[in-house]
């Protein structure tokens, strides 16, 4: 596996990495209600393909709309979870020539107030590229710590037999 590192002939930059993620600020902020909230957002047309749209949503169903049309959504469903959309990173794809969109969330559960979120607009590449290289850090030390809890009851259960 090391060896893919040092003996790769692909190239370090890809054409993601010349291409921009800005953080964007929704042109309107509706709430409606308690429990949803409308982003209207305008977009440069000239951006290009494979721009996509990030944003977080926590425990809300989530309707995306270019223009018109809707092109993404995740809403809640019974399971034996429960009836909750979790804790999403949302990564959409956002069709070219756009300069519409808009992004209604609403809360899974009666009560609670409307949740805001941030906006994130860029190359879809190098949003996941880069959220990928966020999280590593985290993910090399979750994974050390099952390995030591592994490590410990194996050790527990060596003892044990002793």
């Amino acid at each position: 596996m090391g060896s893919a590192f040092i003996f790769s002939t692909v190239d370090m930059k890809t054409p993601a990495d010349s291409k921009k993620r800005i953080s964007i600020k929704p042109e309107n902020t509706r709430y409606i209600g308690d429990g949803k909230i409308e982003y209207h957002i305008k977009l440069d047309a000239t951006s290009g393909n494979n721009m996509a749209l990030a944003f977080v949503s926590r425990h809300q169903n989530v309707e995306v709309y270019a223009g018109n049309k809707l092109i993404y959504y995740v809403r809640n469903h019974k399971s034996i979870y429960g009836t909750t959309t979790g804790t999403n990173y949302t990564i959409i794809n956002v069709p070219s020539y756009t300069t519409d969109v808009v992004v209604r969330l609403t809360n899974v559960y009666d009560g609670y107030k409307a949740r805001g979120t941030s906006f994130e607009y860029g190359d879809e590449t190098r949003i996941i590229k880069e959220l990928i290289a966020e999280s590593l850090p985290s993910v090399i030390l979750s994974s050390f710590i099952i390995l030591v809890g592994f490590a410990m009851v194996i050790l527990w259960i060596i003892c044990r037999k002793i």
